[in-house]
């Protein structure tokens, strides 16, 4: 036990877990809000236009989802890892992490234009793919939201974030409702992309301008652009091993696929938000430590660790049981068409547990500066995943690709752990693993008896056990709330 002084110091002071509170809830907030929008326009799609035409509008949505990827090249771990650790220089580094994107933002902008002209030969579809270029400026101005994060303060982006998500929904919405062609209504579905993006960022960059820091000279755009450059390409190959399952349906089996396909990643992505959110919102906890001592940093890799876990084993598990019921629920009428996609949920829900795990492991490998580590893992997970694609998709099309997804995220996050031990002894407690995993065998057999009951109540049911649980297993991540956020440099940490 501390001292009483002590305890009554760090009781009043911002705790880790209140942080990511403050910086987690508000963005997968938006994240889910922008997700439900994507999530709305999916429903319409598949009700209003033909499944090639589905698939084709998110193999647009993915080419940027990667191609944003590309535009920051690693920059923004990069850049939060040197402010955080660096304060006194955080003007400078913000000018080469700005210079490196604007430079990159030119190279997506070829990129993206060489891949529309190469894979889409209808013209009236390139003119609507060219619609969304507006989503490069977006991407640069959204950039400057790194100043919020490293102060802890990303409520400003998420309400941001949340203009562009709605005028992306009230445009979708405007132009497949009123229009009849499904060429126009493609293009009111681009456009609506564009703006939404587009607007979110300029607004984050408005918002950032009253409290920027005097941008000066920094070690140079060059310096800053080898420092980011494993994790770029560790990004790049991440994005490309989640995405790539798409771009391998639709050229291997036809848009038909892909759409089946989405419509069960799509589900996913609600784990792939939280689980990212909640690590790069913990990663300035993380260099802070690393300048502190080695007790707090394998304290809040633990800790943080352990949430994640907590939150994707038992949703997991719920959602294992309860996966025909979810399809069901959403999709209504059109379900006798999208079945087929329910074991590739339930394949892709398992993945989502290593998503977690994975997320926090890969950022804490950057936050440790061996982003040449990760970088090689990311370059593996993606060379496994091709492959795995190539054997499966033939014989088992949207569920091999799911396989896929699965055998990849398995491995990298099993290499990163693997490597986090072998560098700084950093794990989650090997009891503490077993409890949550109790806790999600029990989740998964109450869904199992809930689900004739109409699939709210049984959604709520497994969330009240899953409540319950984690109090009697005493796996709640309390000691989160209770370590100072800056910690203490003597000790770093503090008494229970």
């Amino acid at each position: 036990m501390g001292s009483s002084g002590k305890a009554d110091s760090e009781s009043s002071s911002p705790t880790i877990g209140g942080a990511l509170a403050r910086d987690a809830a508000p963005l997968f907030g938006v994240r889910v809000a922008g997700a439900a929008a994507n999530f709305v326009v999916l429903l319409l799609l598949v009700h209003r236009m033909p499944e090639e035409d589905v698939g084709l509008y998110y193999f647009l949505v993915n080419l940027w989802n990667i191609l944003n990827i590309l535009v920051d090249f690693g920059g923004e771990p990069i850049a939060t890892r040197e402010i955080a650790g660096n304060p006194g220089a955080e003007g400078g580094i913000l000018r080469d992490f700005l210079v490196t994107k604007a430079f990159l933002a030119g190279l997506g902008l070829v990129v993206f234009c060489t891949v529309v002209w190469t894979l889409i030969e209808a013209s009236p579809y390139r003119t609507s793919f060219l619609l969304t270029l507006l989503v490069l400026p977006g991407f640069y101005f959204g950039s400057f939201s790194v100043v919020f994060r490293v102060r802890h303060t990303m409520r400003w982006p998420a309400l941001a974030l949340l203009i562009g998500h709605t005028l992306f929904l009230l445009g979708s919405l405007a132009g497949l409702l009123l229009l009849e062609a499904d060429a126009d209504r493609f293009r009111a579905l681009a456009l609506a992309f564009s703006i939404g993006t587009c607007t979110g960022g300029l607004l984050i960059f408005l918002m950032a301008r009253r409290g920027l820091p005097t941008l000066k000279r920094g070690r140079g755009a060059v310096w800053f652009l080898k420092q980011a450059f494993p994790q770029g390409v560790a990004a790049l190959a991440g994005i490309l091993y989640f995405y790539v399952d798409t771009l391998m349906l639709k050229a291997m089996q036809g848009d038909a696929e892909t759409g089946y396909y989405n419509s069960a990643y799509r589900l996913l992505n609600f784990f792939i938000y939280a689980a990212g959110i909640i690590s790069i919102s913990v990663m300035p906890v993380l260099a802070r430590a690393l300048k502190d001592n080695e007790r707090r940093l394998q304290e809040v890799f633990r800790e943080t660790l352990s949430l994640l876990l907590l939150l994707a084993i038992p949703t997991c598990a719920g959602g294992l049981a309860l996966t025909p019921e979810l399809m069901g629920f959403l999709y209504g009428e059109k379900m006798t068409v999208y079945q087929v996609a329910v074991p590739t949920l339930r394949i892709l829900l398992v993945a989502g547990i290593f998503t977690f795990a994975g997320a926090l492991a890969s950022i804490t490998l950057v936050t440790l500066k061996r982003q040449g580590l990760w970088m090689g893992v990311a370059l593996t997970g993606l060379g496994v995943n091709v492959g795995m694609n190539l054997w499966l998709i033939p014989e088992l099309g949207h569920v091999g690709a799911a396989w896929a997804t699965l055998a990849t995220e398995g491995l990298v996050t099993c290499l990163c752990l693997l490597f986090l031990w072998r560098v700084r002894r950093l794990t989650a407690g090997g009891t503490w693993f077993l409890r949550v995993s109790l806790l999600g065998v029990v989740v998964f057999a109450v869904g199992l008896v809930v689900r004739p009951l109409p699939f709210p109540v049984a959604v709520l049911a497994c969330f009240l056990v899953s409540l319950v649980g984690a109090g009697c297993l005493r796996v709640g991540p309390r000691r989160l709330f209770r370590m100072a956020l800056l910690g203490d440099k003597e000790t770093g940490t503090q008494s229970d």
